[in-house]
């Protein structure tokens, strides 16, 4: 199926919706068409992204106050099948504004009570905060043992390399001394000491070559 002609048939799905039909009779009106199951699924998940984009702003505004969907006069017509699933993907949107926050308090180095209580709300609350937190420490920990692994490495064999260049440079010297090469010796330092600087036990830390 042509990604046009799934878009419509999506757009059928929603006004069919909005009209007040439940879920499974818009989607068994679709399957009577003779429809492939794929191309069945694609049409729904087109849809549920459809609807929600459509009153995403309505939805999340309900959820975060804590009323029901039927309250809005917009979203009473429908049926309780749409309104399932426009819950569903509202809590998702909430879940994932949510995680962004932490994300940027976390940068701004605030300390995790501070995090919790900015970002809690009824569909992400204290005990996943502090469990999102704690992953994404451990995925800046691996990555900075990454980066600093990867520096020090770097800069002890620019620093090898300095030193032996430097020793074999006597035999081809016009007047018998060394030529050092200061270049790849100091910044081989300069990638060891920035190694030794990142402070991997700063969750806040952001880390950069």
């Amino acid at each position: 199926m042509k990604y046009n002609e799934k878009i419509r048939y999506a757009e059928l799905f929603l006004k069919s919706a909005e009209e007040g039909l439940s879920y499974d009779v818009v989607s068994q009106n679709l399957s009577s068409t003779g429809l492939y199951d794929f191309d069945l699924k694609e049409i729904r998940r087109s849809f549920r992204k459809m609807i929600f984009e459509k009153y995403k702003s309505q939805v999340v505004m309900l959820l975060v106050k804590e009323k029901p969907l039927s309250s809005s006069e917009e979203l009473s017509g429908f049926h309780d099948s749409i309104l399932s699933i426009l819950q569903e993907e509202g809590i998702d949107e909430i879940k994932n504004q949510s995680k962004s926050r932490v994300r940027s308090l976390r940068k701004m180095g605030l300390s995790q009570d501070e995090i919790v209580e900015g970002v809690k709300n009824p569909y992400f609350g204290e005990n996943e905060i502090i469990e999102f937190l704690e992953v994404k420490n451990k995925e800046i920990k691996r990555e900075t043992n990454t980066v600093r692994t990867g520096l020090l490495l770097g800069g002890l064999g620019l620093i090898a390399l300095g030193i032996v260049l430097t020793w074999f440079s006597k035999g081809v010297s016009n007047d018998g001394g060394f030529r050092v090469y200061y270049g790849a010796v100091l910044f081989g330092l300069f990638l060891v000491f920035k190694a030794i600087s990142i402070d991997a036990s700063n969750p806040g830390a952001e880390v950069t070559t």
